[in-house]
């Protein structure tokens, strides 16, 4: 059977119940995905914290074959030792996320300039100060409601 918003039709084709199967996951897979992430400091000055953060993305491009990244239009922000960073104020490194065959992989963000302030997630790892202390970051997918 297949339903429609004014009527059921039914089909009695199993090769047509299955492309229409495979052609409705289509159109219910989002295209706008959140993934949170939380960082966790193992060592330095600021072992034991934490720091919670989002990234937004359209995934609409991805090919799902070999390694895939993406910058454009990605939305990122995390809150750092009372510092909100964002995409936006670093342009001389913008993040990126990777993905291989489809499978999210993580994010690459570096922020600290000359200056050694900031921090650099490179997928879970993470290192903040010259130092080059660190922790590890967790990512959840967000909930989606189809866009």
């Amino acid at each position: 059977m297949l339903t429609t918003t004014d009527q059921t039709i039914p089909v009695k084709n199993p090769d047509l119940r299955f492309s229409m199967a495979a052609m409705s996951a289509d159109l219910a897979r989002p295209t706008t995905l959140i993934y949170d992430f939380k960082v966790f400091n193992l060592d330095g000055p600021l072992a034991g914290n934490s720091y919670k953060g989002c990234l937004k993305f359209n995934c609409s491009s991805l090919k799902n074959k070999g390694e895939e990244y993406i910058r454009a239009g990605l939305r990122v922000r995390l809150l750092f030792e009372n510092v909100r960073y964002t995409e936006q104020e670093f342009a001389f490194f913008p993040p990126e996320i990777g993905f291989y065959n489809g499978i999210f992989k993580g994010l690459t963000w570096r922020t600290r300039g000359l200056s050694g302030k900031g921090f650099v997630i490179q997928n879970e790892a993470f290192e903040y100060s010259r130092k080059g202390f660190r922790g590890i970051v967790a990512y959840s997918l967000r909930p989606n409601v189809v866009k």
